[in-house]
């Protein structure tokens, strides 16, 4: 791993812009990234279907879209990448459950007055 200067300088880098040094610090810092998404699903429930790549992969994605940030050093770049993390697995099984619901399914509600318009149009019809 990179020594704490270099990352410090990393973060910096990105603070400004530079899409390059952005990639760089995620490269240099991958392996804690992947121990810090294991850690965190271990603990997450079972039904995210998020592994550890995939967990570091869409923070990354996140980080990378939230613009510019304020980040001081390596161990608040780590603090907050672990709350993306945790926000992304949230996310993840709060959209999971969401299907299991019906998700974006149009919701009716059941009314009496249906079926009896439907039982007296079967019987109007018959005669």
């Amino acid at each position: 791993m990179t020594d704490t200067g270099d990352l410090t300088d990393l973060i910096h880098r990105a603070q400004r812009g530079e899409h390059v040094a952005v990639d760089q610090l995620f490269a240099a810092v991958y392996p804690e990234l992947r121990r810090m998404a294991r850690a965190r699903l271990r603990k997450s429930p079972r039904s995210t279907l998020l592994d550890t790549t995939a967990l570091v992969h869409e923070s990354y994605l996140r980080f990378v879209e939230a613009g510019r940030l304020q980040l001081a050093d390596r161990i608040h770049f780590l603090g907050y990448t672990g709350k993306i993390m945790r926000s992304v697995i949230v996310d993840t099984v709060r959209e999971r459950q969401s299907q299991r619901r019906g998700g974006d399914q149009l919701a009716v509600t059941l009314d009496s007055q249906i079926g009896r318009a439907s039982c007296r149009e079967r019987v109007f019809s018959s005669v």
